[in-house]
């Protein structure tokens, strides 16, 4: 048995939601318990205590992991002046976002009396863990780009230089070793089966006509004589007879096929952004087009621009996107990742989601929330686990080639960096290519790559699937620790 125990009482529920991630998925199933309860446990041999504090209170007659409290969970939580200091310590390389208070020799101090054995750690893990996972610093710093979007410059991994390491992943590897030195029958099976980790490649439909603006005889005659362009000309005759350039759905099944992968794919279905959208949802053109996908694949909504604070939006949407495929809209990313942590998470739950997999910096890939597995995302605010998943965007095509303008070779050589990174981690690698970045027009070369990374990715062997079906594996495998 594994006992989790700590007596913070004013932010238990937020102790008590970083002890759920950091123990998700470990055998046996731990138990919540208070300090005193420690005192009236008859222990087993074998039976483990993992507790947390500002001092290491209780008797115990058994294996004890004790994580040393900082001063996050205080009177300066939610203060400006909580944020971690810097630069960071490290422990085994890995970055320690908050310290603990105790002055230990070493980070991590191991006691066995031949019977028992008492590993004392000098971090807190517990508060690194929810600083990353919540967005906490989100909350507390004010920058913003011009799309309303926290800046990557801003976030600590940026500047800390750990943003391509999924944080919390890595302590959740520290804590099963230090366990399987205490019990080596402690265990955290994935619910990946004979696969090292899971894979999800999902499109964004922003645009399915490359030419929405106006593309009368006149723009041809005028891509041809003024800008001497005929290929440009061809393009623009071809759409209007029905091959469009962005029309890329059967070359993305065609592979998907090849390399044994599925797809989501996200819709935008707002009604009153008429200058942000290049399609109506319920057009007959994308109504035979979302019928021919959602044989197959999954439907989610790509939820409008001004949605990311509109809860009404993400509703609507969610209900008219639902008209037209007839199935229910489990999943949601925001257009233009656009999110207001925790006040989007929390409209997506209220609006009905199952998921979102939105999180993730438009100007430069890696683990925003420091993870690269699902996980329910905790509000701040109203202090509480919210009844919504997290499955974190890892890299989108737009960051590579739009924000750091990068080539082919470079583009793939971070994708495949990504991809080992996710499979190490037993995690969940979440690659968002839009329909329309297969335009060889637009980039020679580019249905080359996508190519490259999907063969990369099925040679991997991932288990694959929908987003959705992810989601649901993960939650059956990752219960709660129960409570007493």
């Amino acid at each position: 048995m594994i006992y989790l125990a700590h007596e913070n009482r004013e932010y238990s529920s937020e102790i008590d939601y970083a002890f759920d991630i950091l123990m998700a998925g470990f055998v046996p199933r731990p138990v919540l318990v208070s300090f005193a309860d420690l005192n009236r446990i008859s222990f087993r041999n074998n039976d483990l205590v993992i507790s947390y504090g500002k001092k290491c209170e209780g008797n115990v007659s058994a294996h004890r992991v004790h994580i040393y409290q900082g001063n996050l969970f205080g009177k300066n939580y939610l203060r400006h002046n909580s944020l971690p200091v810097k630069p960071l310590n490290l422990i085994d390389g890995l970055p320690v976002v908050y310290n603990s208070d105790q002055r230990l020799e070493k980070s991590v101090v191991i006691t066995d009396n031949g019977k028992w054995k008492f590993i004392e750690i000098n971090i807190d893990l517990i508060a690194s863990t929810y600083f990353q996972i919540t967005r906490y610093e989100e909350v507390l710093v004010p920058q913003r780009d011009h799309y309303h979007r926290f800046p990557v410059q801003n976030s600590l991994a940026s500047q800390e230089s750990y943003l391509q390491i999924p944080l919390i992943n890595a302590y959740i590897s520290l804590m099963e070793f230090w366990l399987g030195k205490c019990n080596p029958a402690i265990s955290r099976p994935l619910p990946w089966g004979k696969h090292d980790f899971a894979a999800c490649i999902t499109h964004d439909v922003d645009t399915i006509e490359k030419f929405r603006r106006g593309n009368s005889w006149r723009h041809i005659a005028k891509a041809a004589i003024s800008h001497r362009d005929p290929f440009e000309a061809f393009e623009r005759m071809a759409a209007r007879i029905g091959w469009e350039p962005y029309d890329t759905f059967k070359y993305i099944l065609k592979l998907n096929r090849r390399f044994k992968l599925k797809s989501s794919f996200y819709f935008l279905a707002g009604e009153n952004e008429k200058t942000r959208l290049s399609y109506q949802i319920d057009s007959p053109r994308v109504i035979k087009l979302i019928n021919r996908l959602k044989q197959e694949y999954e439907i989610g909504l790509h939820a409008g621009f001004e949605s990311f604070n509109d809860v009404l939006k993400l509703q609507e949407e969610r209900c008219r996107l639902e008209v037209v495929t007839g199935l229910p809209v489990r999943g949601v990313r925001q257009h233009y990742l656009r999110f207001q942590v925790p006040l989007t998470w929390r409209y997506q739950e209220a609006a009905g989601f199952l998921y979102d997999t939105t999180l993730s910096f438009p100007e430069e890939e890696g683990f925003r929330c420091g993870i690269c597995t699902p996980f329910q995302p905790f509000d701040l605010e109203e202090r509480r686990k919210l009844d919504l998943w997290e499955v974190p965007l890892t890299v989108m095509d737009g960051t590579l080639f739009d924000y750091q303008k990068l080539g082919l070779d470079e583009a793939y050589e971070r994708i495949r960096m990504l991809v080992d990174i996710v499979r190490n981690n037993g995690g969940v690698f979440v690659l968002l290519w839009h329909n329309s970045m297969l335009d060889e027009k637009k980039m020679p070369g580019i249905r080359g790559l996508y190519k490259r990374v999907l063969r990369y990715i099925s040679d991997m062997n991932p288990l694959t699937g929908s987003v959705g079906e992810i989601v649901e594996l993960w939650r059956k495998q990752c219960r709660e620790p129960a409570r007493t």
